[in-house]
């Protein structure tokens, strides 16, 4: 029982690694915008890009496949990174997107910074509880993943559109 507890905090975590690299191939130039922080030149932030796409689905991959250190503590180190990219953007450049998900991002980086260490944990809690690859705990972690991303990425779009309320004047307001 506690293997397929494992399996599903890696499903899960996986799920999101693909689902991140397919929304940075239809949507590159979120990532690419988000790269540009690091003033990097034109040629280096979309080859750096595409390079953000082959490792999330190399560690998608092997998240699936395979279960253990080899699989959990390249996944966690890139997700330190991804956060430590987060925190920058969040003291640089505020309200640019970190283009994580395509162009779904807000600009706001704490639904990012709690994704990641909530993936950080299952992935944790996944190494001590060993896995067992099965299609019952990858559907369960693909519905674990949308929970996750409903929750972060969700609170983060909701505040967009308050601030953006809060913003605009409603159309039925009396006019002075």
């Amino acid at each position: 029982m506690l293997e397929s507890l494992g399996s599903v905090a890696q499903a899960a975590v996986a799920v999101i690694f693909a689902g991140s690299a397919v929304a940075k191939l239809r949507e590159p130039s979120a990532a690419v915008d988000a790269l540009s922080t690091l003033r990097l030149p034109a040629h280096l932030r979309s080859q750096g890009m595409r390079a953000l796409v082959l490792l999330e689905l190399i560690l998608a991959a092997l998240l699936l496949t395979r279960a253990g250190p080899s699989a959990i503590v390249p996944a966690i180190l890139s997700l330190i990174l991804f956060t430590a990219f987060l925190v920058y953007l969040a003291r640089s450049a505020p309200g640019t997107s970190c283009g994580c998900l395509g162009d779904v991002g807000s600009g706001e980086h704490v639904p990012g910074i709690v994704r990641n260490a909530l993936l950080i944990a299952l992935l944790i809690f996944a190494w001590f509880r060993g896995a067992d690859h099965s299609w019952l705990t990858i559907a369960i972690g693909t519905q674990i993943a949308v929970l996750i991303l409903v929750v972060t990425e969700g609170s983060a779009i909701l505040r967009g559109f308050h601030t953006l309320a809060r913003e605009r004047p409603s159309p039925y307001q009396l006019r002075r």
